[in-house]
């Protein structure tokens, strides 16, 4: 994010333009092309689950992941990543449901989230690059046995080691799953290419420190100057800009504290009437 500004009652945020397409629009792809991708991803999940504390990406799949005509690859969307809190011992501090074909089921529950989290999403978006289409929803594998599609039939590039290790990495229970990245890499090492492009990372989000040598870092892109809070001529750039929506009540419910306040202001509205019912009763008699 290079800028936010507020103008008419709405807020907006101008961020980086990528000029990429994203996993999705891509459509089924060989082994020989997905590979360098996967690669990249590791080390951004990796530097991810590295800062203190962790960052749980969470909504990993083939629409949030971009690359460019020079085959980087760019992570973007992190409005629903959450960090763990190491006082609680994994408890989520921030929350919010992935996407059905590409998250794990301790994503829909109150099941602890960690880093097997995004294995288990990085895993179901390598199997849709190579099948074509997404992996059938982990409660549909857990409730109706819908079983995973062996990939080396679908897709005559994917080699054993490659589908043995998608198979691992979207395994249903957590502990059956590689329980890092590093793990997930010895899964794949006989298929590490040999000189893999940088990984680009979209930028961190606020109070992550910046990765250290040998980490992947952002492309540099220029930096715009402040835009002012009036634009000439009412209207506003388009690129790198979203609109924020505006406040409803329902958002504001979920603010901390917001429904005890609501309890309270409800149970005082209903004492006052009836303490008014009782006056008119008295008058009435």
């Amino acid at each position: 994010v290079f800028d936010l500004f507020r103008k008419d009652e709405r807020h907006y945020l101008v961020m980086e333009y990528i000029e990429a397409r994203t996993l999705e629009s891509l459509g089924r792809q060989t082994q020989e092309q997905v590979l360098p991708w996967l690669f990249q991803l590791l080390d951004v999940l990796e530097f991810l689950h590295n800062q203190a504390p962790p960052i749980i990406y969470r909504d990993l799949r083939p629409s949030t992941i971009c690359v460019t005509p020079q085959g980087q690859i760019k992570l973007t969307d992190f409005g629903i990543a959450k960090m763990l809190d190491p006082i609680r011992q994994g408890r989520t501090l921030f929350r919010a449901v992935g996407s059905p074909e590409f998250s794990p089921p301790e994503s829909f529950g109150t099941q602890r989230s960690d880093a097997r989290t995004d294995i288990y999403s990085l895993g179901a978006t390598v199997y849709y690059t190579l099948c074509g289409d997404p992996p059938p929803q982990a409660a549909d594998r857990i409730i109706r046995e819908a079983p995973l599609l062996d990939l080396r039939q679908v897709n005559p590039s994917v080699s054993e080691p490659l589908a043995i290790a998608v198979v691992r990495m979207m395994a249903v229970k957590p502990t059956d799953r590689p329980a890092s990245m590093a793990q997930v890499r010895e899964l794949l090492a006989d298929l590490a290419p040999a000189q893999a492009p940088p990984p680009v990372i979209a930028a961190p989000p606020a109070g992550v420190a910046a990765p250290p040598a040998g980490v992947a870092t952002p492309l540099p892109v220029p930096v715009p100057e402040r835009l002012p809070a009036q634009v000439p001529g009412g209207v506003l750039p388009r690129a790198g800009i979203r609109p924020a929506p505006p406040v409803s009540v329902l958002n504001l419910l979920r603010l901390p504290g917001a429904r005890d306040w609501l309890i309270l202001w409800t149970l005082l509205v209903l004492l006052v009437g009836f303490l008014s019912g009782l006056g008119l009763a008295e008058n009435w008699l």
